[in-house]
């Protein structure tokens, strides 16, 4: 489907980038997204309970994820990697626009990134390889990939979300994970 609205991806990277925090307004349209947002350590991504976000269909990934992920599909992770830290994501309605079973408008997965994506990381929000990471007071809507991915993270905390209409797990967690609280 075409999307006439404006792409806010390299917008709310650059000043991700710049000042480390971005705050995302409520407006009477959404913001649409072509690409993850990636938060690095130390990084707060916080959006009015009313901004939407949305994920442009076709485009398959995950809006939100930190950036050195790492994930293990066939044996552990490695003990030496070192970890995204203090990452805090909160508010807003992110949504893939998976508007039924049969109509995932081209967004299914959720994977990490559109080329060379870290394989077992998907969802809505990615967040693996993180420790001190906080998801709070935000509405996952519309998906058909979890709404959060949580694999190798320890000290998190997932409070006060609301999914509708979600087509998988609302909180998936991959060990090893420790010290957190959903």
């Amino acid at each position: 489907r075409a999307v006439t609205g404006e792409i806010w991806t390299a917008a709310i990277q650059a000043a991700l980038d710049r000042h480390g925090t971005v705050s995302i307004p409520a407006r009477g349209h959404p913001y649409y997204l072509d690409a993850p947002l990636v938060l690095k350590s130390g990084q707060s991504l916080i959006a009015d309970a009313k901004a939407e976000i949305r994920l442009l269909p076709g485009i398959n990934t995950c809006l939100v994820r930190n950036e050195h992920l790492v994930a293990a599909p066939n044996g552990p992770v490695p003990a030496n990697t070192e970890p995204d830290r203090n990452i805090v994501i909160k508010g807003g309605i992110w949504t893939t626009l998976a508007t039924s079973p049969d109509n995932w408008n081209g967004n299914l997965r959720g994977r990490s990134a559109a080329r060379n994506e870290v394989p077992g990381c998907h969802g809505v929000m990615v967040l693996s390889n993180v420790c001190g990471v906080v998801v709070r007071d935000l509405t996952i809507r519309q998906s058909g990939a979890f709404g959060v991915h949580l694999s190798n993270c320890r000290d998190f905390l997932v409070e006060g979300l609301t999914f509708e209409d979600q087509g998988r797990d609302g909180v998936h967690v991959n060990g090893p994970a420790a010290y957190g609280v959903i």
